[in-house]
């Protein structure tokens, strides 16, 4: 099993980059798995609904408009960073750790991500281990950022 480790930056209200998550891919065989890791706090959509302090904390002016857009995105809850003073939407698969003061957040995703380190490769190797994995004409090679040519087949 090999593994790849990009971690997710994202700017605060100051325009510095601060780190929020890491994505994680593993390649054992012919399965491919991604993990997303993100450090903040996790949020139910009727935390945000039901509670104003929680909506000024996240600038939500209009609530309808949230609801709408949360629930458009199918997404599973509700992430707020405290370092970046933003939030996003979760998915089903989307691991959260909780934020903490006391812990900084690369410490927090260290924590996590330290079984991967070990089995971490270049982003050359990890690419060429996919094309290993799929073969050319595998429309899921296309998921992975891997050539995939089109074949256009003509009904006429």
């Amino acid at each position: 099993m090999v593994s790849k480790i990009n971690y997710v930056y994202e700017m605060d209200k100051s325009n510095e980059a601060q780190l929020i998550g890491a994505k994680v891919s593993t390649i054992d065989g012919a399965i491919v798995r991604t993990f997303e890791y993100y450090v903040g706090l996790k949020l139910d959509i009727n935390d945000v609904i039901n509670n104003t302090s929680i909506q000024e904390q996240l600038g939500v002016k209009n609530v309808a408009r949230f609801e709408r857009r949360y629930y458009a995105s199918s997404a599973s809850g509700i992430i707020y960073f405290p370092q970046t003073g933003k939030y996003g939407f979760l998915t089903a698969s989307d691991i959260v750790i909780d934020y903490q003061d006391d812990l900084s957040v690369n410490e927090a995703l260290d924590m996590m991500v330290a079984p991967y380190h070990e089995m971490e490769i270049s982003s050359e190797e990890f690419k060429e281990q996919l094309e290993n994995t799929f073969d050319i004409d595998d429309p899921m090679a296309e998921l992975y950022d891997l050539p995939y040519t089109r074949t256009r087949i003509s009904t006429k």
